[in-house]
């Protein structure tokens, strides 16, 4: 190795050490169990394991943040990712969604899922589990389209929303 070859691994090692003081670190907000999702749809226990393997990181508050999570530069991006899941979707505050928007989300989920959006490429690359079988698929779709449907009649049966509006959102 030459004195310039070790010159620059050095410099790389250290600047390496020094970006791991910058940005923020990976962090979870309070979870309040009365605004989750869990508060406001029947979620059995199998799609309860299908949410928490393939969605949750993303999607709640309650993100397991792995080693490779706290290392620079990688943080940052797994951290865009998060906080981007999270700005899109929340379960953890999922009683800020107004019921018709709450509805639609719910079955775009489903969805999303069916048609292989979700989870992200990226992340299933990194967490095997997260992978869906073709009958997970067919359960989360099933429950999703179920939850909305309940979500839509509730709707209806309060007289809080007109039918053009429910209509609007199905397929």
């Amino acid at each position: 190795m030459t004195k310039r070859e070790k010159l620059l691994g050095a410099g790389g090692l250290v600047m390496f050490g020094v970006i791991q003081f910058f940005g923020a670190s990976p962090t979870n907000p309070l979870v309040v169990k009365s605004h989750t999702i869990q508060s406001r749809l029947e979620i059995p226990p199998r799609m309860a394991s299908i949410l928490d393997r393939a969605c949750t990181d993303c999607h709640s508050n309650d993100t397991r943040w792995p080693w490779y999570s706290h290392v620079a530069p990688i943080k940052w991006w797994v951290m865009n990712h998060v906080n981007g899941g999270r700005k899109e979707l929340n379960f953890s505050e999922w009683t800020q969604y107004q019921a018709p928007f709450a509805a639609a989300t719910v079955g775009a989920m489903g969805e999303a899922a069916r048609r292989g959006l979700m989870p992200l490429v990226s992340y299933k690359a990194l967490h095997p589990q997260a992978r869906l079988s073709d009958e997970e698929i067919k359960v989360f779709y099933e429950w999703s389209q179920a939850q909305r449907r309940h979500l839509l009649n509730a709707l209806w049966d309060t007289g809080t929303q007109k039918a053009d509006t429910i209509n609007r959102g199905r397929r």
